[in-house]
């Protein structure tokens, strides 16, 4: 076990309680900016809630209550973030504040820069675990509209990039003092909070909180054979499961790339760089040679060229019946934000994924030259082998007989913001990382058809004879799904006995935050931080214990979330949570693809394309619904 340095600052006066102005909500709607409604106790210590109107000045009619902090904790927040705004007003210190919903921050803006500002942001929060009242904390950069997102410098002031624009190896280390040197500027001026006649003081040092380690990811390659490393395993025993031996590679380029294609078909046969790659067939045991190349010339990338070559690659389809096909197209860069670039992509990969061909594209701009083609060959092959049907690689599950279900959603809005179509489909896997199918749940106009097709449709799903001989289902939620959804998939699983299911919400982009204290201030990858009993903290990426070099930006924890779990003891989640890290190791886009949980990143990869597919007039959900990985 080792600790984490929670960024989180908790309030020194725990229990508290604070007063407010009551009167018992009568089922009208609320018309005052200044009211709001919450569920609370009629007498401290009641079990029943009733709702009431609530107010934080005196108001003729309304009762003053003095409320336990506990009582409503979406009450206390709010209150809390009053607190420092009426501060951060008196102090001077410039701020803006957001309530809205359930949600309350307050940005305390430290550095404007040509661009944006600088601020810390404090969120009131609930540590269950150590059963207090405080605030998350963590830095942001705010950009001005006027500029566009993600640039070098927007970037380099919100700490992704380093100061000489490459990546930020120190991310923790440069957030953390930033963070404690602000704070030691910050929190003078803040304290003490007041609320009437309450007083609340904040403790200036990080909570610490204790974090275990789940294990290290386990590979399994060919003859159960297994290594802690994916390109070393390949290497030594060959792929998990091999790739179809009759293949044929279909080079779909314009002439000025004739040359580049030349040396890429050479490092793919291993006879450009053995020493980076040793080839297809040793690595992947694929053969690609003269024998089973087909190079289809582009004039241009005009949709009619683009139109024609797609027709030849399905009259070459019609030719050879028992062959497997895989297209490459090598275009100038895969900027998707250029004109003309991504419509390229998007047209090939709509009509090819029509035909059931896989599409490989390749940046000409990125990978030309020399060095960085010797470098990217083996990543090449892994995503060639694998959309051929290969399967380089499995995990070694914590839970046997385990299927996957990452559930993910591509609504259609129109011009105003409203959904016009729901949408809903579910990536299939085990917990061995292996790829089942894509299935379209429901597609509808309406809502109320959308979540019925939903629930029946996923019942259907789960019972079908396909998945007989699962045991335990694991459904794998993004965040952004909405409340009815998860409703009517908790309604589905109700309906089906054969079956242990639990519900994971998988956050990536969250309010959490937290350091090690290791110089560098970077947690250990498969670090697990407990905040309640159905909220945990993962860094599926990390220091390497015996390797605390760090080659590249750790992202922040992954928030993971227990829905619809009768019992949460720790021998009843940790298995599922040791496989959403063991599923991070199955991406096989790349020997260091990106670390995430592929049932979730699949599922916005899928989004994206359908975003995109939409466009085109004959498009149908149904054609999505493949057993190989297309979206790959």
């Amino acid at each position: 076990m080792t600790d984490i340095l929670l960024s989180f600052l908790a309030i020194r006066e725990q229990p508290f309680a604070f007063t407010v102005y009551r009167k018992l909500y009568d089922g009208a709607q609320k018309t005052e900016d200044s009211l709001w409604i919450y569920p609370l106790p009629e007498e401290p210590g009641d079990d029943e809630f009733k709702r009431y109107y609530v107010a934080f000045e005196p108001i003729p009619g309304f009762v003053a209550y003095e409320c336990p902090a506990r009582a409503n904790r979406n009450l206390t927040c709010r209150v809390l973030t009053l607190m420092v705004q009426q501060r951060a007003e008196a102090a001077g210190i410039d701020h803006s504040t957001k309530l809205r919903g359930f949600h309350n921050s307050i940005d305390l803006y430290t550095e404007s820069f040509t661009k944006g500002k600088r601020a810390l942001v404090l969120e009131p929060y609930y540590l269950e675990s150590k059963r207090q009242f405080g605030f998350l904390v963590d830095v942001r950069f705010r950009a001005n509209k006027s500029y566009p997102k993600g640039d070098a410098e927007t970037l380099q002031l919100s700490f992704s990039n380093s100061r000489n624009g490459g990546v930020n190896k120190n991310f923790y280390g440069d957030k953390y003092n930033y963070v404690t040197a602000q704070l030691s500027r910050l929190l003078p001026q803040l304290g003490p909070l007041v609320w009437q006649d309450l007083q609340l003081s904040l403790v200036e040092a990080f909570s610490t909180v204790t974090a275990t380690t789940l294990a290290k990811k386990q590979y399994i390659f060919k003859n159960d054979n297994y290594d802690y490393n994916q390109f070393s395993g390949i290497r030594r025993y060959g792929p998990y499961r091999p790739g179809p031996s009759d293949c044929t590679f279909v080079f779909l380029l314009e002439e000025r790339y004739r040359a580049f294609a030349n040396k890429l078909f050479l490092s793919l046969t291993g006879k450009r760089n053995p020493d980076t790659f040793k080839g297809m067939h040793e690595m992947f045991q694929v053969d690609i040679g003269k024998n089973n190349i087909v190079q289809i010339p582009l004039l241009d990338t005009s949709e009619p060229h683009l139109a024609g070559a797609v027709e030849q690659v399905r009259q070459l389809q019609t030719e050879r019946p028992n062959e497997h096909l895989i297209t490459i197209f090598v275009e100038e860069n895969n900027h998707a934000d250029e004109p003309g670039v991504s419509e390229t992509y998007y047209y090939l990969k709509y009509h090819l994924t029509k035909l059931q061909i896989p599409l490989q594209v390749l940046s000409h701009e990125k990978i030309s030259v020399d060095s960085t083609l010797k470098w990217s060959t083996s990543n090449i092959g892994l995503a060639l082998f694998a959309k051929l049907g290969g399967i380089p690689w499995i995990v070694k599950p914590s839970i046997s007989n385990c299927l996957i279900l990452g559930i993910g959603s591509a609504h259609k809005f129109n011009d105003q913001g409203q959904i016009e179509r729901f949408f809903a489909y579910s990536v299939c896997l085990d917990s061995s990382g292996i790829y089942r199918k894509l299935e379209v749940l429901a597609d509808d106009h309406s809502e109320e058809s959308y979540l019925s097709a939903l629930q029946r449709n996923l019942v259907s799903l789960l019972g079908s004879p396909e998945f007989a001989g699962y045991t335990k289902c694991a459904l794998h939620l993004p965040f952004k799904i909405k409340h009815r959804e998860i409703d009517s998939i908790k309604a589905a699983i109700e309906k089906v006995r054969s079956m242990e299911f639990k519900v994971l919400k998988i956050n990536v982009k969250n309010k959490f935050f937290g350091y090690s204290n290791h110089n560098t201030k970077t947690p250990y990858a498969s670090t697990l931080v407990e905040l309640n009993p159905h909220e945990f903290l993962v860094w599926f990426e990390g220091l390497q214990q015996g390797k605390e070099v760090l080659n590249e930006r750790i992202s922040p924890p992954v928030h993971i979330e227990f829905l619809h779990s009768a019992h949460t003891s720790r021998e009843s989640v940790y298995p599922y949570l040791q496989d959403a890290i063991n599923l991070t190791g199955t991406n096989w886009r790349g020997f260091n693809a990106k670390v995430k949980v592929i049932s979730i990143y699949y599922s916005s990869i899928i989004t994206d394309y359908c975003t995109h597919f939409e466009q085109f007039p004959d498009f149908r959900k149904d054609m999505l619904s493949l057993h190989s990985p297309w979206f790959l």
